[in-house]
């Protein structure tokens, strides 16, 4: 199955899809997933279409998936980790993917994919994580712009269920430390979405984690192309070996 110029829609235990390939593929399971996840107020179509001239520099088989979350999607919220992780397995099992899938998030999709890969790591090669308005160390404390600016003390951020999300604490295990992190924030960002990035990286690398900082002129926007193609492409290929 070679590259493919349409996104396809459709829907899976009740999640809605954007789905494109990419590359050629030679031989079975020689194709990964790449699970990339909208911010707030979006949806997967949408994200497709943003992450298009991005896509064009990938070569090795993908299958590119964005679904179409719900807000508090971002705290995964309703069981939706567990939702997420049997609709991966099955993608995977439906594609015949090889086993490790690389994650991607900007904004509220960053706070998705960086709490679904320390709660669910099986499966999980890589996660490229970009300008998360909250953080949620291993530890269990939040940090950030939404916690700076009292984010928590209004719904749905109030809402039992999404502080103890917020809150959850993780404990190391060695599939953790196979996963290839990539976590940053533009240069003009909010000075407390780029503190709290790097806060988080480096917290990652303290627990002896690889976690490689990605930083790109500009604010609360999507890298442009020639940079998030590159750190795709690369997160793609050296995570999936």
């Amino acid at each position: 199955m070679g590259r493919s110029d349409s996104t396809t829609m459709f829907e899976v235990d009740g999640v809605r899809l954007a789905a494109r390939w990419l590359g050629r593929r030679e031989q079975p399971a020689d194709a990964r997933l790449l699970f990339a996840v909208h911010g707030t107020g979006g949806c997967g179509d949408e994200l497709m279409a943003e992450l298009r001239p991005s896509l064009d520099v990938i070569e090795r088989p993908t299958l590119v998936v964005c679904p179409s979350f719900e807000t508090p999607y971002q705290y995964l919220v309703d069981d939706l980790g567990t939702r997420v992780s049997g609709l991966m397995s099955g993608l995977r099992e439906r594609f015949d993917l090889a086993a490790g899938s690389v994650l991607f998030g900007f904004s509220g999709g960053a706070q998705f994919v960086h709490r679904y890969a320390l709660r669910y790591p099986d499966g999980v090669s890589g996660c490229v994580a970009l300008a998360a308005g909250c953080w949620t160390l291993l530890s269990g404390q939040a940090i950030g712009m939404q916690v700076d600016e009292g984010w928590f003390e209004r719904t749905p951020w109030s809402m039992p269920e999404v502080l103890r999300s917020r809150d959850h604490a993780v404990r190391l295990t060695d599939r953790h430390r196979s996963t290839y992190w990539v976590v940053g924030c533009g240069s003009e960002d909010h000075p407390s979405r780029i503190e709290s990035a790097e806060r988080f990286r480096k917290s990652l690398v303290g627990a002896g984690l690889l976690a490689k900082g990605c930083t790109w002129s500009g604010g609360h926007d999507l890298p442009g192309a020639e940079h998030l193609g590159p750190v795709l492409k690369q997160v793609l290929s050296d995570a999936c070996q």
